[in-house]
């Protein structure tokens, strides 16, 4: 099937991963965009956000 338009906020990842964390995120994340009836998902923040060293 494929995805004709998405637009999507986020994800705010708080250290942001790196390596094989970002793709495991990056593969969940294309995965969700499959399905028609995803819509949100959403966790509350528990720490400060700590941003990582820019590339």
């Amino acid at each position: 099937m494929a995805i004709e338009s998405v637009h999507f906020f986020g994800p705010i990842v708080s250290p942001p991963p790196t390596g094989d964390e970002s793709l495991a995120l990056w593969n969940v994340l294309t995965a969700s965009f499959e399905l028609p009836s995803f819509l949100e998902l959403k966790r509350g923040r528990r720490d400060a956000v700590a941003f990582g060293p820019r590339p």
